[in-house]
């Protein structure tokens, strides 16, 4: 399948069998990793779907690539990189040393926890970083290729860039996988664990009493439904030897 726009009313495409190609030309989608292609992949925790974008290098010249076309599905989320003022779904750039650094763009139909995979990494000779601007996190993307955050509802436009490097230098900052998130939102405590093993979630009234105990899986995400009165709670994270804490104030209503 594929998108049409015609820059005019009543615009007219036809095709017929001339068009039609078999071949054993491995296409664009068909190829696991092709150098400077770097595939990218947008999932909600608690939604079925599914969005992806590419964004390929090599090209003579920054033209051309696909612009987004966005769900028809309010919730669903939307994935994409900015050239100009225009969103991309597969974005053709000419060179790193012209472009190192490219805007990623997402639309998001809930407020959730999120997952973006990136694959074809290796086909970069150089480092490539994920830098999420609201947390204040980079993230090495050939060590770590995938980032699990939570979003509101809304269009983020400039929470995230992809950076590259032509080569992997020497002095660079270190790069680190994010911590993990909570939050409390419409009665349900919301849980993302971005760490590789399993953590147990402790969520401890002003009296130091548990409220709550729940387990989380390795890079998962749980909501559970729970009524806090107005008040200050702790939520404590235990996986291994890693230990994260959160102060949750809720107000009232």
């Amino acid at each position: 399948a594929f998108w049409v726009r015609s820059n005019r009313d009543g615009g007219l495409l036809s095709m017929n069998n001339d068009v039609r190609v078999h071949s054993d030309q491995s296409w664009l989608k068909q190829q696991e990793h092709l150098p400077g292609v770097l595939r990218i992949s947008l999932t909600s925790q608690s939604q079925p779907y599914r969005d992806e974008a590419v964004i390929e290098f090599g090209h003579g010249s920054d033209q051309g690539g696909a612009e987004k076309m966005f769900s028809m599905y309010a919730d669903a989320p939307g994935l994409y990189s900015q050239k100009g003022d225009r969103a991309y779904s597969i974005n053709f750039l000419s060179s790193i040393e012209a472009h190192p650094v490219v805007p990623l763009g997402l639309r998001l139909g809930a407020t959730d926890g999120y997952r973006l995979v990136f694959s074809g990494v290796e086909g970069f000779g150089g480092m490539v970083v994920l830098e999420d601007r609201e947390l204040g996190v980079r993230q090495n993307l050939k060590d770590h290729p995938e980032y699990v955050f939570a979003g509101s509802a809304g269009n983020l436009s400039d929470r995230f860039v992809v950076r590259f490097a032509k080569d992997d230098p020497t002095g660079v900052e270190e790069v680190s996988v994010n911590e993990p998130v909570v939050w409390y939102h419409d009665g349900r405590l919301q849980v993302v664990n971005t760490w590789a093993e399993d953590a147990r979630v402790q969520l401890f009234d002003s009296r130091g009493r548990v409220a709550m105990e729940f387990m989380v899986a390795a890079s998962g995400f749980e909501s559970r439904v729970v009524t806090l009165d107005p008040g200050v709670y702790v939520v404590r994270m235990s996986g291994g030897r890693q230990l994260h804490t959160v102060k949750l104030v809720v107000g009232r209503r």
